[in-house]
């Protein structure tokens, strides 16, 4: 799935993660622990989700995204976790327009909350934890 976007007069594409295993772990941080705080450098964490980010070597082209849900984060129903997966891409989708995040990898850990909750809810903590990707990209100056 490659979707088109345009930001700031730009066509850019917001692509999947194409080496999963590899792009998995350089954006897990393999080393790190689960995060406690609500957001840093590195994460944003809400009651639906973790978005975990890093830098990509382009930062001018694309942004690539990755969502992951396990039978122990999410269900064991293969049914519910490609239903929680396909709200975060809408979502995603829906909200990645507006905000500046070209040139970073996202990485999204579904939770088991983001089944039961109302698709609202998730619509305003994604619009949360992209502001919070921009506002981190804007620290790091560069455009």
């Amino acid at each position: 799935m490659v979707n088109t976007i345009t930001l700031k007069g730009e066509t850019t594409k917001l692509i999947p993660l194409k080496n999963r295993r590899k792009d998995f772990l350089r954006i897990m941080h393999a080393d790190a622990p689960v995060p406690v705080e609500r957001y840093s450098d590195k994460h944003f964490l809400s009651k639906q989700f973790i978005m975990r980010f890093e830098r990509t070597r382009f930062p001018n082209r694309h942004m690539h995204f990755g969502v992951t849900t396990s039978i122990k984060s999410v269900s064991k129903l293969a049914v519910e976790r490609n239903f929680a997966r396909r709200r975060v891409r809408y979502a995603l989708n829906r909200w990645v327009r507006r905000y500046d995040v070209i040139g970073w990898d996202v990485l999204i850990i579904a939770r088991k909350a983001i089944l039961k909750s109302a698709y609202k809810e998730l619509e305003e903590e994604m619009r949360d934890a992209l502001g919070h990707l921009e506002r981190v990209k804007r620290r790091y100056k560069y455009k």
